[in-house]
Parts: C-alpha cells; sequence; structure tokens
C-alpha cells in the first residue's frame, strides 16, 4: 500500500522504490495468500479499499470481474490477495520514476550519522537509501512452551498453520488438537473438514473464547461513541462502553455494535490512557474485546457453529501445560478449574496466533534493530516503540525520521494497527511524508 500511494503521486514529487520481498508474488502477504475459497474475509468489501483516496476502489475492481454479491459482501481472501496483488502491479508498471524488486530477505538494517537507512540483503546486496519502510506485517506464529522437541520433530505437529500441510498428513476419522480458538483456528478448522472426512478436533485456549460471527443486517452504523474528555481512564470508557450498550440494546444492538462505533475513536483513547490502565486492559479485556471486534464473515459462522453442534469441532478452555509424544500418539495435558487432565491426540496444528512482542520471536531486520539499539520494543510487548507518526525510536530515545512503520508494529502506540482502514491511512500518511522531503530512493522491506 506504501509502494500504491508512492507511485500514484507521480510526476515532480516522485521516488524510486526498491521492494525487498521473498515471496514469488508481491502484495499477497501471508493472509490472501490462501488458496482456500473458505477463507473469507471477516469485514465487508465496502470497506476493504487499498487506496485511502478511493473507498469504492474495490468496489469497482469486484464490478469488473464479475464477482459482485448483495452486500454486505464478504470476499473470499484469495480473491482479495488477488486484488491487491493486481492493483500493486498495475501501479508499479506505471511508476515512472522506477522499481527494483529484489527476491530475497532483509538480513540488516542500520542507520547511518545522518540518519539515512543502508539495507543489506542475505544475499549480501547493499542499499544507500533516503528512507525505509518496515513493512513485514505482523509476527511469526506464537510458539507454545509446552511442545516437547520430540513432537516438534516428529510429523504430527504444524507449527506454522498457515502452510496447511496438516490436511495433506490427517488421515479420515483422526483426532486434531488446534491450539488456540481464534481466528487461525476457525481458518484451519474450515480446511480440515472441506479435506477430510469424520476428523474430530478440539480446540484448546486459555479463553475458551472463539469469534462471534456477524449478524444478520450486521455491520450496521452504530451511534457515535463519545470521546472521553482529556483526563481519560480505563474506568471512564468501560462507563461510556455500558451507556452505550444500553442506547444500542434499545436500538437492537449489542456489544459489538458499540465496538464498532468505537472505530473511529479507538487510537485517540488508546493514547490517551495511562500506560497503567493499558497494562490493565490487555490483562482482563483484551480476549473479549477481541472476539467482538475481529468476527467472522456470517457464512464462516454458520460453517463453524454447524462443526461444534455436530461434536467435529470441541472448544475448550484450559492452559497446555504438556504436549508430548507417546508411541503414535500425542498426550496432551490441559489444566483448568477442575484439575489436569489428559487428552490424545494423532495431529497437532498451533494455531495460537501471531507472536506481538518482538524481543521473543523478532525476525531480520527487526532483530538486529533491537540488538544494536536503533529499535526498542515498547513497554507492553506490544510491538516497538514509534512517534505518533510511526517513525522508529531507538534505546536512547533518538528518533530516526527516515525510519518508518506501518501497521502490527504500531501496535503499542495505537492498539487498533492491523486492519486495512488504519493501515492505508497510514501508507497514505507515510507516502505523503516521504515525498515532501529531498527526492530518493525507498525500500518497503
Amino acid at each position: 500500500m506504501v509502494a500504491i500511494e508512492i507511485a500514484r503521486a507521480g510526476g515532480q514529487r516522485s521516488a524510486e522504490l526498491v521492494i525487498v520481498e521473498p515471496r514469488p508474488e508481491l502484495g499477497r502477504g501471508v493472509a490472501y495468500s490462501t488458496t482456500d475459497p473458505l477463507h473469507l474475509l471477516n469485514v465487508p468489501a465496502g470497506a476493504m479499499s487499498a487506496i485511502e483516496s478511493e473507498p469504492d476502489h474495490l468496489r469497482d475492481w469486484i464490478r469488473s470481474r464479475g464477482l459482485e454479491r448483495p452486500e454486505p459482501h464478504f470476499l473470499p481472501r484469495l480473491e482479495y490477495g488477488r486484488y491487491l496483488a493486481e492493483t500493486l502491479d498495475e501501479h508499479l508498471r506505471g511508476h515512472r520514476a522506477g522499481v527494483r524488486i529484489v527476491r530475497d530477505r532483509v538480513r540488516s538494517l542500520t542507520l547511518d550519522r545522518n540518519g539515512s537507512p543502508t539495507v543489506v540483503t542475505e544475499d549480501g546486496v547493499t542499499f544507500d537509501l533516503d528512507e525505509a519502510v518496515i513493512a513485514t506485517g505482523t509476527g511469526p506464529v506464537r510458539e507454545p512452551a509446552a511442545v516437547s522437541s520430540e513432537l516438534r520433530l516428529s510429523g504430527r505437529y504444524d507449527a506454522e498453520p498457515w502452510g496447511y500441510g496438516a490436511t495433506e498428513r490427517i488421515r479420515d476419522g483422526e483426532t486434531v488438537l488446534l491450539i488456540g480458538s481464534g481466528l487461525t483456528m476457525v481458518d484451519v478448522a474450515l480446511s480440515i473438514d472441506a479435506a477430510r472426512r469424520g476428523v474430530r478436533m478440539i480446540s484448546v485456549s486459555r479463553s475458551g473464547l472463539m469469534p462471534l460471527g456477524h449478524g444478520p443486517g450486521r455491520p450496521r452504523v452504530a451511534a457515535p461513541f463519545p470521546l472521553p474528555d482529556s483526563d481519560v481512564r480505563i474506568a471512564t470508557v468501560i462507563g461510556e462502553f455500558f451507556a452505550a450498550l444500553g442506547r444500542e440494546r434499545a436500538r437492537g444492538g449489542d456489544a459489538a455494535d458499540v465496538i464498532d462505533s468505537m472505530r473511529p475513536v479507538t487510537q485517540q483513547i488508546w493514547r490517551a490512557l495511562p500506560q497503567t490502565d493499558r497494562a490493565w486492559f490487555l490483562r482482563h479485556l483484551r480476549r473479549l474485546w477481541e472476539v467482538h471486534r475481529h468476527r467472522m464473515a456470517p457464512e464462516v459462522a454458520r460453517r463453524i457453529d454447524a462443526l461444534c453442534r455436530c461434536g467435529a469441532l470441541q472448544v475448550r478452555r484450559g492452559d497446555l501445560t504438556r504436549l508430548e509424544l507417546n508411541g503414535d500418539r500425542v498426550l496432551v495435558t490441559v489444566e483448568d478449574a477442575d484439575g489436569a487432565r489428559t487428552i490424545g491426540a494423532d495431529h497437532v496444528v498451533n494455531c495460537a496466533g501471531p507472536e506481538d512482542d518482538p524481543t521473543r520471536a523478532a525476525r531480520e531486520p527487526l532483530r538486529g534493530m533491537l540488538l544494536d539499539g536503533t529499535a526498542r520494543a515498547d513497554e507492553l510487548g506490544l510491538g516497538i516503540e514509534v512517534t505518533p507518526e510511526g517513525a522508529v525510536v531507538g534505546a536512547r530515545d533518538q528518533v530516526a525520521p527516515r525510519l518508518h512503520t506501518i501497521g502490527a508494529l504500531r501496535k503499542g502506540s495505537l492498539w487498533e494497527s492491523t486492519a486495512i482502514p488504519e493501515i492505508r491511512r497510514q501508507a497514505a500518511q507515510i507516502s505523503e511524508r516521504i515525498l515532501s522531503r529531498d527526492r530518493g530512493e525507498v525500500v518497503a522491506a
């Protein structure tokens, strides 16, 4: 999206683009590289334009390809990935300032004494740049500590759910443990059910909560959520939430409608909250927020509900304390309020979702940046420290104005920073800042 915005500017306000990306196709990323048509967007297509200044851009693309459906239209993610890839390709082909696409990974990103970035790829190619954008998306999947090393190497454990290798190794009638109960689990459960017969799936998570589904006629326009006064505390926000919930229930709405109404002001509220209140929210309310905020498409919700009702999918609450290989089976120890119990499974798929904390699982170039002090993790372990504009803040409070972040890395600063509407807005703002300075090269790593 940053590359699209820079290419769209054109004219005198332009910059050569260098894009470093190992995937064979640009634009799709992890979420939109799925080939399973059962995996749908969890937001209607009308809100998913890739271009900030053209809210109907995706709708026009859908119409031009004969994919139009009645609203709200929850497009298959593979089609949305196609839309992103085609939109990017179209803009890059017309970018007269030049585009260089490097099929590689970034080994290091450092800053010279003037704050200009230098990128070195794994193949040893060096780029001296004027600006850099770290656009790596969410972190790697969280790895449960309870998984034994023997199980990791056994072929009965899938640490990375997005390869969908599990559906190839699982056999009809087997029992599969799904670690986690969020949207990743939903995707994997749909794929396994479509590929195999009689599989029994058991999802275990600490909360035991699954995402809610969009109800009939949802999402709908809710009354605007009042922005609290300057002295914002979590207790005040909770009070306003329940007051708004009362009003929405009188109109036939629910808590999900209130959370939708908070969307325009969520970042302002989060920035205004004291750090202690943010930490309290993460400890006590985070999962409840997430299951209401990131909901399933109606068709997906119906399929998951059917799997739960027939017993093909069971969702349990508990802590996974041990997963070990025992012959041809996996023994799983789960602790809940009633004590510890053991579950037998034939296969385990890690659906725990992405790791937020970069100190636990950062990949390059972020890992090296944290080690040398170019960047630092935020206090809540949600991403890295950034300015309100998304510039990287280092270990000694130094700001790198030519080193930009977008998306999940800003989560500690903004909380709401992983959905397309927020990301495309950030992309437009980054492009504007870059092109308002001296012309030069840009790298999206």
